[in-house]
């Protein structure tokens, strides 16, 4: 029997809640849903869905002779928060961290600085979460807020960009979306050098300053569509089948991949299938099961893993630590798998 994993549309959404919640942020005077729609590019019948969804959740907004406003500070009732409810605000923005500097985050830091501790707080510290200090590099504020600018504005930026190897490069850019990805914040952007979309981790942006240059790139489709994306790469979709033995299979609902279905097999092992962007980001995910993971299909992805783990093998040849870096195998990778889809930078 196929055993199909849960399937969600929520990152995609958030980001359209965020787009929806900013666009009527800039708006003194409010927009009709006919612009709205055009802003984000959504469907008429997506907008009310949407709006639905922000309303039904307490969201301040008001429709006033067909035109959509976030009300006034002076229109709200007067907070009465309970501690529970503060804690869950602070957990929430611990959690958004990757997105520091943003409009979002700074709005609820300073709506989070207003708020004042209870007189009596106690001494004894005593919590039921409990959250682990980041350790990836975090993305300087200047560089997202300067991103942030240039997407609202629809102007390009010019950014100095670290690649992996270390070497920088100064390019222009047209920002089109922000996503967050395993806590690691990229943006989705249109590159001028290239002529093409790219996606850039914000970490390794070392600079970004908004030009006069007005953006000139219109996407066929929303920007924020990842449907296939291990993490970030965008592209042509792949079918892999991927065989976990049975003491991991338990797990492979846990940690899903894009349109994944499951089979059961008779041994207790699960094979599993899966539609990816490219062949080159699901690598890391298959080692990270080791010896309980197959690939069996497709071909050219099995041939990458056995020169990947061929030359991690040679790493261990021999009684000590490997002295020099072994020549590259003339069976590495295919090309094509260098090429499977859009990565970052």
């Amino acid at each position: 029997m196929t055993r199909k994993a849960p399937r969600t549309n929520t990152e995609s959404r958030l980001i359209r809640l965020c787009e929806l919640l900013l666009l009527l942020s800039r708006s003194k005077l409010g927009l009709t849903a006919q612009e709205i729609g055009a802003e984000i590019k959504v469907s008429r019948s997506t907008f009310y869905r949407e709006l639905g969804i922000l309303q039904s959740a307490g969201v301040p907004i008001e429709v006033r002779a067909g035109r959509y406003r976030f009300l006034k500070a002076s229109e709200l009732p007067s907070l009465g928060l309970s501690s529970l409810q503060l804690a869950s605000l602070q957990l929430a923005r611990l959690q958004l961290a990757p997105l520091g500097g943003t409009l979002l985050l700074q709005e609820l830091d300073r709506f989070l600085a207003a708020l004042k501790p209870p007189k009596k707080a106690s001494a004894a510290r005593q919590t039921a979460f409990e959250f682990l200090e980041p350790r990836k590099p975090a993305p300087e504020p200047k560089v997202v807020r300067a991103i942030e600018k240039a997407r609202a504005s629809r102007r390009r930026a010019c950014i100095e960009y670290r690649d992996r190897a270390g070497a920088y490069s100064r390019i222009h850019i047209e920002p089109l979306v922000v996503s967050v990805a395993e806590a690691d914040p990229y943006v989705r952007a249109f590159c001028v050098e290239r002529g093409d979309v790219r996606t850039y981790k914000l970490s390794r942006i070392q600079r970004a300053e908004v030009t006069r240059e007005r953006a000139t790139h219109r996407p066929e489709g929303p920007a924020f569509r990842f449907d296939g994306a291990v993490k970030v790469w965008s592209g042509e979709p792949s079918t892999i089948k991927v065989r976990l033995d049975v003491d991991v299979a338990g797990l492979a609902r846990e940690y899903p991949l894009p349109q994944q279905t499951e089979h059961p097999n008779p041994d207790g092992s699960v094979t599993i299938r899966a539609t990816v962007t490219g062949l080159v980001e699901i690598r890391s995910r298959i080692l990270a099961w080791g010896a309980a993971a197959e690939v069996l299909e497709p071909e050219e992805l099995r041939e990458a893993m056995r020169a990947e783990l061929a030359g991690a093998l040679r790493k261990y040849d021999g009684p000590g630590p490997a002295k020099a870096k072994p020549e590259k195998s003339k069976s590495a990778a295919p090309r094509s798998l260098k090429q499977g889809g859009t990565r970052a930078g």
